[in-house]
């Protein structure tokens, strides 16, 4: 247990610190103007060992960047999940209040942050991702006008910008694209990914941003969960009662669930573990995409926690195994 810990509610207005001393029942709270840098001295002025929590916000990233030398440990946790916060009269200060109880109690759920290089690419991805979506629903926008032409005065203006902004969005795009072919070339760890069947240079720098560390995944089916690969089962009273969705990150899915599909295609080892699954095996298509999807995530996070290079060989011979099963 912490000596002390310090519960923040951010904003840019203001912030409101809650300290909770180990051998106290309730923390004290104050509220102030925002400022980073007194919290940076208040904190470095604290006896013992401290823990800092906050929600994940726009901020929280700033935050941990900046505090994280002020700290012996940092939460940045889901406020989805506190549901002490959502009852009861709600402020600033009684927010506050709140967070360090449950962080007392070990109550909070932790969103991953890291201060790593492959963390930082998260920025690059999620911009690249919005351009891709802001390119798509123009695209969609402008076959809708085509389609729908009601020879208004307004058409032929909006079609005209649509054109304009379709271009302009597709330059932006090809730079997103160039920067991920220079990593490709620059880090290492994206580079064997780009060695994975299936995977090229944006899927790469995709996993290696979102994953950032693997050692924060305990086994490659902690990994399979978060990227929405593997379902929960729904037990009680010793009967079974199907499965449910996890809580994953769609675009990580997208990824192996499209590479699974390439790997089919292209790789020999791939291809014939899919027809062995579908015809020996029986499994439906989905289910033997999915299989193959779930192998190369494996192999994906094996890669990133030992740094090693993808081994086609090995990969047939794991595959080879499983089909004499």
């Amino acid at each position: 247990m912490f000596d002390c810990i310090v519960a923040l509610d951010w904003a840019k207005s203001n912030m409101a610190v809650a300290k909770l001393k180990k051998e106290v029942k309730e923390p004290k709270v104050f509220e102030m103007e925002s400022d980073i840098e007194y919290l940076k001295r208040y904190l470095d002025e604290l006896p013992g060992t401290v823990q800092l929590v906050f929600e994940v916000s726009s901020s929280a990233r700033k935050l941990f960047f900046e505090l994280y030398d002020y700290a012996d440990d940092i939460i940045v946790c889901n406020p989805l999940k506190n549901e002490l916060i959502m009852k009861g009269p709600k402020n600033d200060r009684i927010d506050a209040v709140k967070l360090a109880l449950l962080a007392r109690r070990g109550d909070l759920q932790n969103v991953f942050l890291d201060l790593g290089e492959n963390f930082k690419l998260r920025r690059l991805v999620s911009g690249y991702v919005d351009v891709v979506k802001a390119l798509v629903r123009c695209k969609n926008h402008r076959a809708d006008l085509k389609e729908n032409k009601i020879e208004s005065q307004y058409d032929e203006f909006v079609m005209k910008l649509k054109e304009i902004e379709t271009k302009k969005l597709s330059e932006i795009k090809a730079q997103y694209e160039d920067k991920f072919s220079e990593l490709e070339k620059s880090n290492p760890e994206i580079k064997r990914m780009t060695s994975i069947p299936g995977i090229g240079a944006i899927s790469a720098v995709k996993i290696v941003a979102t994953v950032a560390s693997a050692e924060r995944f305990s086994s490659y089916k902690d990994y399979w969960g978060y990227c929405g690969l593997a379902r929960y089962l729904i037990e009680s009273g010793g009967r079974l009662y199907g499965t449910r969705k996890t809580r994953h990150n769609p675009m990580m899915k997208a990824i192996y669930k499209m590479a699974a599909l390439v790997a089919i295609s292209t790789t020999k080892e791939f291809g014939g573990y899919y027809e062995y699954l579908t015809r020996t095996k029986l499994l439906p298509a989905y289910d033997a995409r999915n299989a193959i999807a779930r192998h190369i995530a494996k192999v994906s996070l094996m890669m990133l926690k030992h740094k090693s290079k993808y081994k086609a060989r090995l990969v047939e011979q794991k595959i080879k195994a499983l089909s004499s099963i």
